[in-house]
């Protein structure tokens, strides 16, 4: 396994992860290092080495079309929720669904692996001799852990519902499925107890960003106080958009200013990585042969020559564009967004065809003849998401004056003026907010289902949305792969799609 270390900018191999769990391997600093950095690594290869983030999170109810061959239809049944069509195996295209690893989404295993790591680098770090970690660097190493397993757990809550759950390290028992409410509370109680260990920010650029962070420990526990409120009924909504509000207060009071907004004109900055706008990322640097490839990456989709180059042709469309009235509902015609400026070619950016380009991820690329995406990083969180989360916590509250501020930080710094809507005016401007800031990260669908917005055509005009019935049966969810039952009686599958 490669393993980028922090500071110093070089490649260690490390020893198999079924190697670094015996008790003969804890034995230094540098042994707890290397396992620590392993999270990482595997966290790198559980999401980027398949066509995982925009499948699950970009392309799922979105107002996307086709932009070059049939081969990408896995895009349309993304877009219509149409899970079952994409993985038919008898399906003519089913080898270019295959050779993005789109059926590797119904398997809930990779996440499992790294929350496993988790549990172990926990537990040994708490048993290690005295004298080779300070009490500090012991919390660091367990607080990271901590958020590690929460993020995984999170991930797996947002795809699949309900989850199995333990902490326990070397864990061999079979467990069934918890109620993905509970859990998070779980993962939030767990959070709660070790975010205070994490530092703000580092004093080594090279891994800002990129090792957890307080304030992507935050983030996170703002996200899961918002799933709850939004699948929780009544009044108990408002208990966890008070906390979500007030871990947005944390983040932004309490950090003795780590993170800012970048300018909008520097959002290269922003995408290439380990900027103050950054909370967690996941790094791509092609001087150091740190490569996503191709189907992984959300730029691939969207982009066409000469903003990249597929097999040395620089003729081509781009596989898959936003829908015309979709893009004008974000940017009105005489709106004085830069992000329109910046991130779209305005020649064609309403074409409805493959001519479309999205320029948001277009940092340097590979030179002509090679296939490669642009050497941009992987944003999980960054800055511009807790203070969206906090000013939808609090609009939801009817603290209407408050959201007002804090959207307002966002939308002025893409040059718009502040809005002065209150109640469910206000709250439509958070959401499409959040569509313009954040298309192309892997938010558009979550936030969809957190909200239930998704059940809505108001929200999602283009005609995919997911009906009410289907919805509470889990239409929202992927499905499960039927080896998550292989030796374990305690374990179902989601019903809605067997």
């Amino acid at each position: 396994m490669l393993i980028l270390t922090g500071g110093c900018r070089k490649f260690l191999n490390i020893d198999p992860i079924d190697d670094l769990s015996g008790n003969n391997y804890w034995e230094t600093r540098q042994d707890v290092e290397r396992f620590t950095w392993g999270l990482y690594h595997q966290f790198k290869s559980a999401t980027m080495s398949n066509l995982y983030f925009p499948a699950v999170g970009d392309l799922r109810l979105a107002p996307v079309g086709v932009g070059e061959n049939a081969n990408r239809t896995y895009s349309i049944h993304l877009k219509n929720n149409d899970i079952r069509a994409l993985l038919d195996p008898l399906r003519s295209y089913y080898a270019t669904v295959e050779s993005y690893g789109l059926s590797k989404n119904t398997s809930w295993e990779r996440f499992y692996d790294i929350i496993g790591m988790c549990n172990i680098l926990e537990f040994e770090v708490g048993r290690l001799e005295s004298g080779l970690l300070t009490e500090e660097e012991q919390r660091q190493y367990q607080a990271e852990a901590s958020f590690m397993r929460n993020l995984c757990y999170f991930f797996i809550i947002r795809q699949f519902g309900d989850v199995a759950y333990y902490t326990d390290a070397y864990h061999t028992a079979p467990l069934g499925r918890e109620n993905m409410l509970d859990v998070l509370q779980y993962c939030i109680d767990d959070m709660a107890a070790h975010k205070d260990d994490l530092p703000w920010t580092f004093d080594d650029p090279n891994i800002i960003g990129v090792r957890a962070m307080r304030g992507a420990a935050v983030t996170l526990m703002m996200h899961m106080n918002m799933w709850i409120a939004g699948f929780s009924k009544g009044n108990v909504k408002n208990t966890y958009y008070a906390r979500a509000a007030d871990l947005g207060r944390e983040i932004m009071e309490e950090s003795d200013g780590a993170y800012t907004l970048l300018p909008i004109a520097d959002f290269r900055d922003i995408f290439i990585g380990k900027s103050k706008e950054s909370l967690f990322e996941i790094t791509q640097d092609l001087n150091y042969g740190e490569q996503f490839g191709n189907p992984p990456f959300f730029p691939n989709q969207v982009l066409r020559p000469p903003y990249k180059f597929t097999g040395g042709s620089t003729t081509g469309k781009a596989f898959v564009f936003y829908m015309p009235a979709y893009l004008k509902k974000l940017y009105p015609e005489g709106n004085t967004d830069m992000r329109q400026q910046l991130w779209f070619d305005p020649t064609n950016m309403f074409s409805g065809d493959g001519q479309f380009v999205f320029l948001k991820f277009s940092n340097f690329y590979v030179t002509t003849g090679q296939d490669a995406v642009p050497n941009d990083s992987q944003m999980i969180f960054r800055y511009a998401d807790p203070i969206l989360l906090r000013a939808e916590a609090l609009a939801e509250l009817g603290y209407d004056e408050e959201a007002q501020t804090y959207l307002n930080m966002v939308r002025n710094r893409a040059g718009l003026d502040n809005t002065e809507n209150i109640g469910k005016d206000l709250k439509d401007d958070i959401f499409w907010e959040r569509n313009r800031e954040f298309m192309g990260e892997a938010q558009f669908y979550f936030d969809l289902v957190r909200t239930k917005k998704a059940v809505d055509p108001e929200y999602v005009f283009w005609g995919s949305t997911i009906n009410v019935e289907d919805f509470e049966a889990g239409a929202w969810t992927w499905p499960i792969t039927p080896t998550a039952k292989y030796n374990n009686s305690y374990m179902t599958l989601n019903k809605f799609w067997l």
